[in-house]
């Protein structure tokens, strides 16, 4: 399993109604048009991502945001292989190991603010 959290400037998006909408590279099924959360007085857009296998599972949320004439992407993905698939049943990775992994990302996620 993998796990990352990421902070992004998008510089080809410029326009606020883009910014706040869902990208077309990004897969989820069904389409979404996104969740207007908070984080630290911020207003976010949240959308979610997956991708799915060969035995490979590959989940994000990506939470925009446009601030100050700029487009700014928080980012929590991870991904796993299901084990079982490979023949070990005994490194199956459950959903109990996946919030272990996800509470130091929220952490990060939480404790984000603008600096300007």
């Amino acid at each position: 399993m993998a796990a990352a959290f990421s902070v992004s400037e998008i510089a080809k998006v410029t326009a606020e109604k883009e910014c706040l909408s869902r990208s077309l590279d990004w897969t989820h099924e069904p389409p979404e048009n996104g969740e207007p959360v908070t984080i630290n007085h911020e207003r976010f857009q949240l959308f979610h991502t997956s991708e799915l296998g060969t035995g490979h599972v590959a989940e994000g949320r990506e939470y925009r945001t446009f601030h100050e004439g700029k487009c700014y992407e928080l980012s929590i993905r991870s991904t796993w292989s299901n084990q079982k698939a490979d023949d070990e049943p005994d490194k199956v990775i459950t959903r109990k190991d996946r919030e272990e992994v996800n509470v130091p990302l929220e952490r990060a996620l939480n404790s984000f603010s603008f600096l300007k």
